[in-house]
């Protein structure tokens, strides 16, 4: 149950630059008043844009901490990093991004997420399977 702010800061030790990036944003940043799935959707695309730049340790890290969201009593939490952050980077448009690099770091619960994504729109992720 951690604040917008505690997630920002999260977010930024994976990935420096989240936080100045966050602040100058106008589009998904609205202040107090934002809801949660804005951060982790501008995360997502963060992320797909520098992924090759996370060193190795964070992409641990970060999707580590991922899982411990699916996995979660928090519903909003949970449901805004499955929809608004891996169900994002699974099919991220216009960023030259090999989305098979994450998939080595994912949990079992964030595999799960996609599979059945996967299969509500009857596609086969390469990689994924």
């Amino acid at each position: 149950m951690n604040c917008l702010k505690e997630y920002i800061e999260i977010f930024d030790s994976f990935s420096p630059g989240l936080a100045d990036e966050w602040e100058e944003d106008d589009l998904w940043n609205s202040g107090n008043e934002t809801p949660l799935h804005s951060l982790f959707s501008f995360y997502s695309h963060f992320v797909a844009e520098r992924l090759n730049d996370v060193s190795l340790v964070n992409r641990k890290k970060l999707f580590a901490y991922i899982e411990s969201i699916m996995l979660s009593n928090d519903g909003n939490a949970r449901d805004a990093a499955a929809t608004c952050f891996l169900e994002n980077l699974l099919h991220v448009s216009g960023v030259k991004f090999d989305k098979q690099i994450f998939f080595p770091y994912l949990g079992s619960e964030s595999i799960e997420f996609l599979k059945t994504w996967d299969d509500f729109n009857n596609v086969k992720t390469d990689g994924l399977w």
